[in-house]
C-alpha cells in the first residue's frame, strides 16, 4: 500500500508530527493510498476531523476519477457536519454521493487491519463515515 500526503518531502510512511503540523495549518490532513491490498482500488481519507468532534471521511476511487481529484472533494468537505445519510455533489469527482457508516467487513477492513492512520494518530478508534457513489436513492457503491 502506498500512502501520500501531498509534501514532496514525504517519502514513505507520513510521520504524526506532519500529519499534526498540517492539522493544525488546515484542520485536517488528507491522506492518499494509491492502492490497497489484494486489487482493492485506491481512496483518499481525511484525518484531523476527530479533534473538531467530527467523523473522519473516506472515499473510493472509481473508473474515470483519480486521488486528486478524491482529495480536493474531502478538504471542499472539510467544514460541513456530515451525518449517515446526508447527500453531497462534489464537481471535482462529477458525482453524487451518499455517506454511509461503515459495516461488516468494510469496517473490519478500516479499523482491525490498520488501513487508515487515524485511530494510530488518536490512540483509539475514531468514527469513520464512507462516501458512497450514488447510483440512484436506493444503490450505492463503495
Amino acid at each position: 500500500m502506498t500512502c501520500s500526503c501531498g509534501n514532496p518531502e514525504c517519502d514513505g510512511p507520513i510521520r504524526p508530527e506532519h500529519i499534526a503540523e498540517t492539522i493544525a495549518r488546515h484542520g485536517q490532513q488528507v491522506i492518499a493510498v494509491y492502492g490497497g491490498n489484494e486489487g482493492e482500488p485506491p481512496f483518499a481519507y481525511t484525518i484531523g476531523r476527530t479533534t473538531r468532534g467530527q467523523p473522519e471521511l473516506l472515499v473510493h476511487v472509481v473508473e474515470g476519477q483519480n486521488l486528486v481529484d478524491a482529495a480536493t472533494m474531502l478538504n471542499e468537505l472539510a467544514d460541513l457536519n456530515l451525518r449517515p445519510g446526508d447527500w453531497v455533489t462534489c464537481e471535482a469527482m462529477l458525482c453524487d454521493y451518499v455517506v454511509m457508516t461503515p459495516a461488516g467487513e468494510f469496517d473490519e477492513w478500516i479499523h482491525e487491519e490498520g488501513v487508515i492512520q487515524a485511530d494510530a494518530y488518536y490512540g483509539r478508534r475514531v468514527e469513520v463515515l464512507v462516501l458512497g457513489l450514488a447510483l440512484s436513492s436506493e444503490e450505492t457503491v463503495h
